[in-house]
Order: C-alpha cells, then sequence, then structure tokens
C-alpha cells in the first residue's frame, strides 16, 4: 500500500485524504436516505421509533472510533518500521475486543431495549415498532462494530481505497434492499420499520465479504490470513496501548453520545 516517494507532498495527502473524504459523505447520505425511506413509506411515526435508537448505536459506534485510533496509530507505526507481526498483533487483538464489544450490544439489547427505550421518552404509539427495530440492530451490533473498526485498521496501513469501496458497497444494498423490504417487492418479505436494519446488515455482510475478496489476492498486510487470525488474542500489552492512545477519542465520542441522549 505504499505510495511512490517521487510525488509531491501535496499528492500524496490528496490520494489518502479523499477516500477518507468520500467516505464520510457515503455514511451521512446512507443515514439520511434511510430516514428518507422510512418518513416517506412508513410515516412519520416509524421515523421517530427509528430515530431514538440512533445515540444508542451510536454509544457502541464511538467506544470502537477510541479502539481504531489508538489501534491506527500502533499499526502505523508498525507498518513504517515494517514490522508485518506486530500489525497482525494490534489488529487480530483490537478486531477481537471489538467483536467482544458488539456481543456485550447486542446481550444487552435483546434483554434491556425496552426499558431503555422508555427511559428516553419513547411515545407509547411507537414503542413497539422502536423495540423491534432496536433489537434487530443490536444483535447486528458485533457485525457493524467489527466492520468499522477493521476500516480504521486499514487506514493505518495507508489504505483508504478499501474502506471507500467496501462502503460503496453497502450503501448500494441499502439504497436498492431498504425499500424493497419495506415494501415487499421482488418476493421479498414485508419487514417494515426492520427494513433498514435488515438491509444494513446484508449490505455488511457484503461490504466484508468484499474486503476479504479484495485483500486475500493481493499481499495486503491486513490480509484475512490465518497470521491474523491467529493473532486474535486479548493481549494485555497491546490493548494498554491501543487504549491509553485511542481513549481521549472514544471518551470525546462517547461523551457527545450521551448528550444525544440526555437531549432525547
Amino acid at each position: 500500500m505504499s505510495i511512490p516517494a517521487q510525488r509531491p507532498l501535496w499528492q500524496v495527502y490528496l490520494i489518502f485524504l479523499m477516500p477518507m473524504v468520500l467516505s464520510n459523505f457515503l455514511q451521512s447520505f446512507s443515514g439520511t436516505l434511510n430516514g428518507i425511506y422510512i418518513g416517506q413509506m412508513l410515516g412519520t411515526q416509524a421515523l421517530a421509533a427509528v430515530s431514538g435508537m440512533f445515540p444508542i448505536v451510536f454509544f457502541f459506534i464511538a467506544l470502537v472510533i477510541g479502539l481504531g485510533a489508538g489501534a491506527s496509530v500502533l499499526i502505523g507505526q508498525a507498518w513504517g518500521a515494517r514490522e508485518l507481526g506486530t500489525v497482525k498483533a494490534v489488529a487480530g487483538s483490537t478486531l477481537l475486543l471489538g467483536a467482544l464489544i458488539g456481543l456485550l450490544g447486542a446481550v444487552l439489547g435483546m434483554l434491556f431495549a425496552r426499558p431503555a427505550l422508555q427511559g428516553l421518552g419513547t411515545p407509547l404509539d411507537v414503542l413497539d415498532d422502536a423495540v423491534g427495530y432496536a433489537r434487530v440492530m443490536m444483535l447486528i451490533m458485533p457485525l457493524l462494530l467489527v466492520f468499522v473498526l477493521f476500516t480504521q485498521l486499514l487506514r493505518g496501513v495507508s489504505d483508504t481505497l478499501s474502506p471507500l469501496l467496501a462502503l460503496i458497497v453497502s450503501t448500494l444494498v441499502g439504497l436498492l434492499l431498504t425499500p424493497a423490504l419495506i415494501r415487499g417487492w421482488l418476493g421479498l418479505p414485508p419487514m417494515g420499520i426492520q427494513s433498514a436494519a435488515f438491509a444494513g446488515l446484508v449490505g455488511n455482510i457484503l461490504a466484508m465479504g468484499f474486503l476479504v475478496w479484495r485483500l486475500s489476492g493481493r499481499a495486503h498486510p491486513l490480509a484475512p490470513d490465518r497470521a491474523l487470525f491467529a493473532a486474535m488474542k486479548l493481549d494485555r500489552a497491546i490493548l494498554a496501548k491501543v487504549l491509553r492512545i485511542g481513549l481521549p477519542t472514544g471518551v470525546q465520542m462517547v461523551v457527545i453520545s450521551l448528550s444525544e441522549l440526555v437531549i432525547l
């Protein structure tokens, strides 16, 4: 993933930056599009039910953003020193911790979705729909967090293009599948308010599959090979360094998510 040294610095900067800018745009576009689909096709009550879940989802995403910030720094340092074993070790430990956070979120979501949404003041007329949507969203949390975290780690080895392409895949799937699931087109079962969550699940699975295919076909430092899977263990020393670097970012993002919960 190296860039030829003879390029001017501004070109190197743009090559690295532009995919990240486009990725942020696609993430915002995808969320806005889902809101439009639900609001226009299911009504304002359905949109209200979905909106109440956003701060809770963002809370868990904020946690892994902090992890990813710390891990990408360590991965960048190791990759610059061409210490591939360290790159794999940091990535493996961080991805496993991210998956465990996602599993914790899934369990908590199944057990406490209803009381949590009641505590947030979700109107009674949309509470049942909101609980159904929340449980689906929390069930897919492990995959979502691993996807978000993996794309951050890829940027640590200067690969900003692969996350952008994977995000394009997931966005296109959501663009096509969400309305199809809402209306039951093409023989698909109509899923109502849960359509966006299931479309997101399918999109993340296909995006992760695309990343596996893309990275496995080249000598990528974070290719999902045996070495990466063998490195998936909770290494306390590595995770302590990750948290020391990434904790400020994680706390900042968590505070933002908690402030949204307070406003709700």
